[in-house]
């Protein structure tokens, strides 16, 4: 048997889309494809304050779905990068504090975490796995640029700890 999957650029795999295909062999592919969709679509369980960041996510993705939305020229925000959060969302251990969310006038979406004055820490998710960085730790700073493909990278989960600790 042959299953059809596409790389998705920072989000693991997804099914290819589009058969063209008639015989019993494309029927058992397409199958195949459709409970993998579907199996994929169960995998991952939000808890209340995850499914309330999805909510809000959500809700900003509409607001902010043209250019200008802002009223000061700011971008749409952009597909990828929403899917890019979701996926981020989606992988953060469950005992982190759940972000902030807006959007950039860029159009990225961005996490924030604070958990007091002079104690922050943002990422804003580009194209291709672009995570752009910033954190703000009582006198010390820190930003850069990670891409990401599969997983979180354990710096950047350290310094999400660090913004959530209460101090």
């Amino acid at each position: 048997m042959i299953t059809a999957l596409l790389q998705y650029p920072g989000s693991g795999y997804e099914t290819a889309a589009g058969s063209k295909g008639f015989s019993a062999e494309a029927a058992i592919i397409g199958e195949q494809i459709d409970g993998l969709r579907e199996a994929r679509s169960r995998a991952v369980t939000l808890d209340p304050s995850d499914r309330e960041t999805m909510r809000r996510m959500i809700e900003i993705a509409v607001d902010c779905a043209r250019d200008d939305w802002d009223g000061e020229g700011g971008a749409a925000l952009s597909t990828a990068s929403f899917l890019s959060a979701r996926r981020f969302l989606e992988a953060l251990p469950s005992d982190l504090q759940m972000p902030e969310v807006s959007v950039d006038p860029a159009g990225e979406m961005v996490f924030e975490w604070t958990s007091a004055p002079g104690r922050v820490f943002s990422i804003s998710f580009g194209a291709g796995g672009k995570l752009t960085y910033a954190g703000l730790f009582g006198p010390s700073t820190t930003h850069g640029v990670e891409y990401i493909n599969y997983g979180l990278p354990r710096e950047l989960v350290a310094k999400i700890q660090r913004a959530s600790a209460a101090r």
